[in-house]
């Protein structure tokens, strides 16, 4: 093997080392910050969502949050939202899919963790007159499931370009480095 196949090979290893942890950095900064973003959205909802129970459950207003649920279910892109008392069991709720209230929420699990479509939050509410509660809110993953997954295979696609780059020059500096020696 002569000089310059044996320089472009070497720079080629490297060059493919390189680009592919820059692309793997890339992709795994780019999902943190996402993951990030949607924990985030996800407290503020919550949030909001506990100050509007608060505010109808001492003037007893139970089917007047029941419809103001069902609008935010239909415009802020919220699988389901359910108010339970102190013992478990449900006061008001609504969904836009009847799987996300039929199945068992779990709150506290990462969103990094979920697999059944839905990344549930929880949080304690005063429900004045009935006492404690919790609110539960569930959101969809799907969507940012397949960002992600879009993310992924245009990383690819560059890593592969960047490979067939850093190939040719190392092809371009390897032989003119071999002609010359």
């Amino acid at each position: 093997m002569r000089l310059s196949h044996r320089l472009a090979l070497v720079f080629s290893i490297f060059g493919a080392a390189i680009a592919g942890g820059f692309q793997y950095t890339h992709i795994r900064d780019t999902r943190a910050e996402m993951y990030s973003r949607v924990e985030n959205m996800s407290d503020i909802t919550i949030n909001a969502i506990k100050a509007l129970v608060e505010a109808q459950t001492r003037g007893g207003k139970y089917i007047e949050l029941g419809r103001n649920f069902e609008g935010l279910v239909r415009q802020a892109g919220v699988a389901s939202i359910v108010v339970k008392d102190s013992r478990g069991r449900r006061l008001v709720g609504r969904s836009d899919d009847s799987r996300a209230l039929a199945r068992q929420a779990h709150p506290g699990t990462p969103i990094r963790k979920v697999v059944d479509g839905f990344y549930d939050v929880e949080i304690p509410v005063d429900l004045g007159a009935r006492g404690a509660g919790t609110v539960q809110l569930s959101f969809h993953t799907a969507a940012m499931d397949a960002r992600l997954r879009q993310m992924a295979s245009q990383g690819v696609r560059a890593g592969v370009i960047s490979f067939l780059a850093v190939v040719l020059a190392a092809w371009m500096i390897g032989t003119w480095f071999g002609m010359s020696i």
